[in-house]
């Protein structure tokens, strides 16, 4: 909201967009935004359409042809049904699939990477809070809450948006609210074993020499537009830049951007930048990538 109203102050800024895009879905929270002096105001789990068209509105430009062809697209014959069942215990996968654009790879790939993800449930979160990790154990929350929310879980998603506000108001009913959400994502767990597995990505062989520059760059992009080819970004990345940054850092990167957690991939890019200077400073190095 301050990052809006500065904007809205400089000399220019009174008239370009700005477009809230949130987990909070409160109509408070909307009306914050629009007060601060934002124009629109988007909420999590986007909705691919919903998000184009709202662009086209506000940006135009390129944007426009895309949304003109999603309205043509709307009165078009309707397309083959899915091959998914719209729901099992735990998974509503028809609204899931609507909202990635009818990509059914994508919403396997995200169901499976926060299973990945969270192996243990509920536990690694104990842990963490035992051990006074407590913003560890509120990051993970929030993690859940967008993936499994993106993903059609919506019980997940209640119990670790629940599970978050305690942990950050320091409430005495945690461990109801962790049994909860290790209940919600073992039911998805149990579902998810019944789907198939998410795309699965070939790997191509790099012998020439990167620009890690340049390369992080693109991969701030990638994160930005909520592409997933910033998966393939980050593993061709992954061994330049543990030459410069901490190991621990770059695994959650690493999981992050496996697990289709964009935001928080992101927040951890823009952090190395600022703490170890210009991503152009990065010498280049020769990568060799095997093929699996």
């Amino acid at each position: 909201l301050e990052a809006t109203r500065r904007v809205r102050a400089t000399p220019g800024g009174a008239t370009l967009p700005i477009i809230a895009l949130t987990a909070n879905a409160m109509e408070r929270d909307r009306e914050d935004c629009i007060a601060a002096g934002m124009n629109d105001f988007l909420t999590k789990p986007v909705d691919a359409d919903h998000l184009l068209l709202t662009l086209s509105h506000w940006v135009g430009g390129a944007v426009a042809p895309l949304a003109a062809s999603l309205r043509r697209e709307s009165a078009a014959p309707p397309p083959p049904p899915p091959s998914l069942p719209a729901a099992l215990p735990g998974i509503d996968l028809a609204p899931a699939g609507k909202r990635l654009g009818g990509r059914e790879n994508l919403v396997l790939d995200v169901l499976h990477g926060l299973l990945r993800q969270y192996p243990d449930g509920a536990d690694a979160m104990r842990a963490s809070l035992a051990a006074g990790r407590i913003e560890e154990a509120q990051v993970a929350a929030h993690t859940i809450k967008g993936l499994a929310a993106t993903a059609g879980c919506l019980r997940l998603s209640t119990a670790a948006r629940e599970t978050e506000a305690a942990i950050r108001a320091g409430a005495g009913n945690l461990q109801a609210l962790l049994a909860e959400l290790g209940e919600a994502l073992a039911e998805v767990r149990a579902s998810a074993a019944k789907l198939p597995a998410g795309s699965a990505r070939s790997r191509t062989v790099r012998t020439t020499p990167i620009d890690v520059g340049v390369e992080m760059t693109r991969l701030d992009q990638l994160l930005r537009t909520n592409d997933s080819a910033a998966q393939e970004q980050v593993e061709l990345l992954l061994p330049a830049l543990r030459v410069h940054y901490p190991r621990e850092v770059l695994d959650v990167l690493e999981r992050s951007v496996q697990a289709y957690d964009f935001d928080t991939a992101l927040g951890i890019l823009e952090t190395l930048s600022d703490v170890h200077g210009p991503r152009a400073e990065a010498p280049p190095m020769v990568v060799v990538r095997r093929k699996s």
